[in-house]
């Protein structure tokens, strides 16, 4: 007949258990911290982006009204161009109803803000409707950024409980 302590496991002792338990809630806090640093930069990065974009509207958007209220196709490529140059821009159309008049780059895939204006002029008291100005802005760069972030912190958060471990193990020894 088999004894029955001889198929269970020896008894653990306190300290190994406590250890145990102190690496588990270190890990989970770390993730909980990393979590919240990553939204928290996620966050200032999306409005950064969309500010930027609504710079856009502001310094941008006269020049472009100008150029086509003039049929300057060259100019307004030029602006067009301009505005391209932005790091988060992807993608720049200018329309003319239903006629494009100018673009630069390409429509980016998603993830992706987008922001269209319409383009007025005024002349004399009056409001010409022109066209207007489609803005694909990526968020490919963010997402890339966010993620080098989270393993850096993962690596940084998850590695101190180790540390701390082995520092208290130290003092036993």
């Amino acid at each position: 007949m088999l004894n029955q302590n001889e198929n269970s496991r020896p008894p653990v002792s306190m300290a190994a258990r406590l250890v145990g338990r102190i690496l588990l809630v270190c890990t989970l806090l770390a993730f909980l911290v990393a979590g919240f640093a990553l939204y928290l930069d996620y966050q200032a990065r999306y409005e950064q982006t969309r500010e930027n974009a609504l710079l856009i509207q502001k310094t941008d958007l006269p020049a472009v009204a100008a150029s086509v209220w003039q049929e300057d196709v060259e100019q307004l490529q030029v602006v067009t161009e301009g505005i391209f140059r932005n790091p988060d821009v992807a993608h720049v159309v200018v329309f003319e109803k239903d006629r494009i008049l100018a673009e630069a780059g390409q429509t980016p895939s998603e993830p992706k803000l987008t922001y269209e204006w319409p383009i007025q002029y005024s002349q004399f008291g009056a409001e010409f409707e022109l066209g207007y100005i489609r803005v694909d802005i990526t968020l490919q760069h963010i997402y890339n950024s966010l993620t080098e972030r989270f393993i850096t912190l993962l690596l940084f958060l998850g590695a101190a409980p180790w540390y701390w471990v082995l520092w208290c193990s130290s003092l036993f020894t």
